[in-house]
């Protein structure tokens, strides 16, 4: 996978051969990119398994929250997360 992830930023991996890869194998690399490059203490507070429930947490109100907040991160760590983000999101 570390070798896969190296190849998608490299120039000669070509957006064809990421687009054949399919959405859900790009978003795996693209995350599992960026918990590479998190702390031990970092990733334990942006990692959460499927049954917590702060999976359901989407309110926009402030409160206190659970997770990793971008101010946090690095520039490579942010840098990574955005990407992620970008690979995930619609325009």
């Amino acid at each position: 996978l570390f070798l896969l992830s190296v190849l998608l930023g490299c120039p000669a991996f070509s957006q064809a051969q990421k687009r054949a890869m399919g959405v859900q194998g790009r978003i795996e690399l693209e995350a599992q990119a960026f918990l590479r490059l998190l702390t031990q203490e970092q990733r334990a507070k942006a990692v959460f398994t499927f049954a917590d429930d702060e999976r359901y947490n989407w309110n926009f109100v402030p409160m206190a929250r659970k997770g990793l907040p971008m101010k946090e991160l690095t520039p490579p760590q942010r840098e990574a997360a955005l990407k992620l983000l970008k690979t995930t999101l619609s325009e």
